[in-house]
Parts: structure tokens; C-alpha cells; sequence
């Protein structure tokens, strides 16, 4: 399987990844106001989490609900600098512990 190609998974209903890139750029990470943001925001990613607030391409049922996934770009008036309850009951949702079909189990370390 290449780079960013998914495997559909009939246990936990969505695409699984065995690899995938996140490329940052050294300028936005030099921007102390911002970098925590980016790089939980894009990690945010590798775990599944989309785009969210009222400019996203899918804004969800709440736009602007506390996320790391909501910011500036997309219309909202914060940018969290690190996930939120709900970040980590999304992915907790989208990714239960021990049902994944590649054989991995994902758990939560953070606050």
C-alpha cells in the first residue's frame, strides 16, 4: 500500500493508513504563538480528525465547538494550543482500543 492510500476497516467503519507524511515548514515552526497549535492540529490529522469551524470544507454539527481541528482559517475565534476533551473522545470514537484489523491499539496520553 502506498503513502496515503486507505484500507477500508468493517470493524471501526473507516479508512485505516499504514503510512502517511506530514510535512511542516521551518518558518511556521519558528512563530512560538503558533507552533503548538500547528503541529497538534496536523497530528490531529494522522489520527483522522478533519477540518472543523463554519469556513471548513465539513463544519461539523458544532462549528467552533472547542477543538484543536477549529481555528483562525476556518472562522473561529481561537486556536487551542493543545487537543481538547472532545478531540479525544473523537478519536477514542473513531479508533476503539484493540478493534483495529492492521493489529494496532491506540491510547490516549496526554492531559
Amino acid at each position: 500500500m502506498k503513502d496515503g492510500e486507505g484500507r477500508w476497516n468493517i470493524v471501526t467503519g473507516h479508512n485505516e493508513y499504514e503510512s502517511f507524511s506530514i510535512f511542516l515548514y521551518a518558518t511556521d515552526l519558528q512563530n512560538n504563538g503558533f507552533y503548538h497549535h500547528l503541529v497538534n492540529h496536523e497530528t490531529g490529522h494522522a489520527l483522522g480528525l478533519k477540518d472543523g469551524g463554519p469556513n471548513a470544507p465539513d463544519p461539523g454539527p458544532i462549528p467552533c465547538e472547542p477543538s484543536i481541528m477549529h481555528d483562525y482559517h476556518y472562522g473561529c475565534s481561537v486556536n487551542y494550543d493543545y487537543p481538547t476533551f472532545s478531540d479525544k473522545v473523537a478519536v477514542e470514537e473513531m479508533i476503539p482500543v484493540a478493534s483495529s484489523t492492521l493489529g494496532r491499539s491506540y491510547h490516549w496520553f496526554g492531559p
